[in-house]
């Protein structure tokens, strides 16, 4: 399978987005005021429908979907061809000290909500369980210490934080189906797109970058940016 991606300004700019192996990875350095980088990415290719998650295994999870039961997150694609759960961030030499906020990751109706987060390098994450059955977070990390421990308390609470930037998978191992991913970054210019397949990251310093795009299923897509001041919106498709 490959993918291509485009990058399209106002007036349309046709910018190239290429895998990681082809790309000069190196990070440029803040020169300029602060702007607001935002755009849409778009999935053109085939997308299958949802499906329902089977949770029978777990009369909990069961019945806490039974009425709205939940669907796969792998691949969500709007009407107009909108991309969630795109970890969007833009790769730079940036000076920034972790936000004193803690990021909530939830274990809630036997997911992890939002199934796409990101947090910053040494920012509090915290993990909580809203279930009442016992969930297993298994942190599946490569560069950072990862963990797994049990939490088996309805409202329980656990912190945790990480010294070095990568997407981490999170699994629950009493439930199969459970994933979700963190992104750990050395600052604060990230989003993750919503079910239109937007993001805004705002007050970005003026400069060439790199825009960094990672999807579960997609992969990762690099591009080229140039934030300016009154920079345009940016446009990236995904396509089969």
């Amino acid at each position: 399978m490959k993918f291509r991606c485009v990058l399209l300004a106002l007036p349309v700019i046709f910018v190239s987005c290429t895998k990681k192996e082809n790309v000069d990875t190196s990070a440029a350095v803040a020169d300029g005021p602060p702007a607001l980088v935002q755009g849409k990415i778009t999935y053109s290719g085939k997308a299958a429908e949802p499906k329902p998650v089977k949770m029978a295994a777990d009369p909990i999870c069961n019945a806490q979907n039974k009425a709205n039961p939940a669907t796969t997150e792998t691949l969500l694609v709007g009407e107009d061809k909108g991309l969630a759960n795109v970890f969007v961030y833009v790769e730079g030499n940036f000076k920034a000290s972790p936000s004193t906020e803690p990021v909530d990751f939830d274990q809630a109706g036997c997911r992890y909500i939002p199934h796409v987060v990101g947090v910053q390098v040494g920012q509090t994450l915290r993990i909580k369980n809203s279930d009442s059955t016992l969930h297993n977070v298994n942190a599946q990390a490569k560069t950072n210490s990862g963990f797994n421990l049990g939490m088996a308390t309805r409202g329980q609470t656990v912190d945790k934080s990480f010294t070095k930037p990568e997407i981490i998978k999170f699994k629950c191992d009493v439930h199969g189906w459970m994933a979700g991913y963190v992104g750990v970054v050395n600052h604060s210019f990230f989003a993750v797109t919503d079910a239109e397949g937007s993001f805004t990251i705002p007050d970005v310093p003026s400069g060439e970058y790199t825009l960094v795009l990672w999807h579960e299923k997609l992969g990762e897509r690099r591009a080229p940016i140039d934030v300016a001041a009154t920079g345009p919106a940016f446009v990236y498709d995904y396509q089969q």
